[in-house]
């Protein structure tokens, strides 16, 4: 009988430790929110100037988060910001030109940003993504097409390209920039998650 009593309250002192334990914090799931990996990120543009030559370049410092709901998409977020000064076009001169007054005006607008405010599946596992672009203090809503993949090591990754005309920014350059290169800019941005946050 003693025996039976001792067992019964161990039982219950054990329950009362299984329950009352705190939660050991969830891995991140495909279904988490997540920082960027900044080292396999990417953040790139490309324009073409007379005659026909396709100019790219990219922002090298950058940073941001994902929140991806696989199930329910429109619980899915992103936000992302990138330096001016951290542009790189292949020719420095260009790169300082572009943080001038003709261009980015990086002095008084130090960096570009996105800032997701409704998502929607697209039905194909694609998603369209409205937000607010925010480039040399203008503000303005746009929408993307964002496709949720994995890198070959099975980490989530999010890819976009979408076009934007400079000159709704302000981003015109000087007098004979406007007539040779190209008011369409191309962009591309992949994220991939950082699962070790």
């Amino acid at each position: 009988m003693r025996e039976r009593v001792i067992f019964t309250l161990l039982v219950v002192v054990a329950l009362r430790v299984l329950l009352e334990a705190p939660e050991l914090p969830a891995k991140p799931t495909a279904s988490g929110a997540w920082q960027l990996d900044r080292t396999r990120s990417h953040v790139e543009f490309a324009v073409t100037k007379l005659p026909g030559i396709r100019v790219e370049g990219r922002f090298t410092d950058f940073q941001g988060w994902i929140r991806y709901d696989a199930e329910r998409p429109e619980r899915s977020a992103v936000r992302w910001s990138a330096r001016v000064e951290s542009v790189e076009t292949g020719e420095p001169d260009r790169d300082d030109t572009l943080q001038g007054g003709d261009y980015f005006l990086a002095s008084s607008y130090p960096e570009l940003s996105f800032v997701s405010s409704r998502v929607r599946s697209r039905g194909d596992g694609s998603m369209d993504v409205d937000g607010i672009l925010t480039i040399r203090g203008i503000t303005k809503p746009i929408t993307i097409v964002v496709v949720p993949s994995r890198t070959p090591q099975g980490t989530p990754a999010f890819s976009t390209r979408f076009q934007v005309d400079r000159f709704d920014f302000g981003v015109t350059g000087g007098r004979f920039s406007r007539a040779t290169i190209g008011r369409e800019v191309e962009v591309r941005l992949l994220a991939v998650a950082d699962l070790t946050g």
